[in-house]
């Protein structure tokens, strides 16, 4: 019985995964894995355990729940980021909403098996990305369309040693889309080709490995903290690579050309790894006070080289430099009623990129968060989620240069989040 169970949820969860896992230019990292968790800024994420959900931040608090359960529902992202600036030829680099709206799917499910273990498995995303110029952008050998997309299937056990402490292990297994497409933008005038003649198109996808585990230490029946860590994974993307450029032109800030010819081409990124500490506090019966702090590795993530599978020769080079970073957030629960519970909770995301490395393809920014949300209680098994944030994005002024010449960038950006979940209780 419970074998057909997972057959189940692992069918539902890759028809969820069939949906879009993007971001709306925050540096590849996502947290919107819960309408619960985006209510109160996913603050205390890892220790709060109210839903299924808690399984895709700690496998270790699945041994709170003593029935089958399981939460799905999704984020809608509506991203606003936009650019300004002038070329070294005093034309227009302005492009408006450069990241598109998203849907973030989510799917969790904890199976007890006695008073000790847990199972579960869950399907979401942590890393994702999505910047779209239009195919005339004045600099779109710098800013065209950059994609990662990926799925994350969780597969994890749980066991509580005694009272206060509880261990948790996850396997993931990752699965990654990338897309690169640049066009000549002003610099096709050096050799006489229009605005619009893609100078690069790489593509392809890839399977990772990785883990995650988790401690939860329950203090007594007020008081919970919880230590997770969420390992690397490296992904070696294969695909198809070509540029309209042709096969000898050699252009200073232009890449190789296949004259429309296409090649197999690789590109390999490492995501990070991760550490998050939460805590959660009952102090009172009504109020929940509830606290985070995440430290990802980033510095890994140096760089972007496409190259040829069959010779090694750089088809397409982006220098990134990230830096790890931290997210501080902080958050608050009041039981209204036995039915009706409402959060709300602020958040910090430090940038992942230095100041001296900006880039309009991933213009990532310092981000404050405000969020707020409810669960409804139809019954005694069913409930429903529903969080809402408005994320400001700190603007940024940089310089990206071409062939030694500066193209001075501003970015400014916001967004608004809504989430939805439902619960089901077997």
């Amino acid at each position: 019985m419970l074998l057909n169970k997972f057959k189940k949820i692992s069918l539902l969860s890759l028809l969820l995964i069939t949906s879009s896992f993007k971001a709306h230019s925050s540096g590849f990292q996502l947290n919107e894995h819960s309408a619960a968790g985006l209510g109160r800024a996913f603050s205390g994420e890892a220790a709060v355990a109210d839903n299924a959900t808690v399984l895709s931040r700690n496998p270790a608090a699945m041994t709170h729940f003593h029935q089958p359960t399981f939460s799905a529902g999704f984020t809608y992202a509506d991203p606003h980021i936009n650019v300004t600036g002038k070329s070294p030829y005093n034309n227009s680099l302005s492009h408006k909403n450069i990241a598109p709206s998203e849907w973030l799917p989510n799917f969790n499910y904890i199976h007890p098996i006695n008073n000790r273990m847990a199972l579960g498995f869950s399907a979401t995303s942590y890393y994702g990305l999505s910047t779209k110029f239009s195919d005339n952008y004045t600099a779109g050998m710098l800013g065209g369309t950059t994609e990662l997309v990926t799925g994350n299937f969780n597969a994890s056990s749980a066991y509580k040693l005694n009272d206060y402490f509880s261990v948790g292990l996850g396997l993931n297994a990752v699965y990654g889309k990338a897309k690169i497409v640049r066009h000549a933008g002003e610099l096709g005038s050096a050799i006489g080709i229009a605005r619009n003649t893609i100078i690069t198109s790489i593509k392809g996808d890839t399977w990772g490995i990785g883990w995650n585990t988790g401690l939860l230490i329950d203090l007594n029946d007020n008081n919970r903290f919880a230590l997770t860590y969420r390992s690397k994974v490296k992904m070696d993307f294969t695909g198809d690579y070509y540029s309209h450029l042709p096969v000898n032109a050699i252009v200073p800030g232009l890449p190789q050309g296949t004259n429309g010819k296409i090649v197999a081409g690789k590109l390999s990124i490492e995501l990070p790894e991760i550490w998050e500490l939460s805590a959660w506090h009952k102090v009172s019966d009504r109020w929940d006070l509830h606290y985070g702090f995440t430290y990802s590795g980033w510095n890994k993530f140096t760089e972007l080289r496409g190259v040829r599978r069959d010779n090694g020769d750089i088809l397409f080079y982006k220098n990134e430099g990230f830096k790890n970073n931290i997210r501080v957030s902080m958050g608050t629960t009041y039981h209204y009623t036995d039915d009706v519970t409402l959060r709300a909770g602020i958040a910090y995301d430090d940038s992942r990129i230095p100041e001296n490395n900006h880039s309009i393809s991933i213009p990532d920014q310092d981000r404050y968060w405000l969020t707020t949300g409810t669960t409804m209680n139809l019954n005694r098994a069913t409930s429903f989620d529903i969080g809402v944030a408005y994320m400001m994005g700190k603007k940024i002024s940089f310089t990206e240069k071409v062939n030694q010449s500066d193209y001075n960038f501003d970015v400014k950006g916001k967004a608004w989040l809504y989430a939805f979940n439902i619960n089901y209780i077997f």
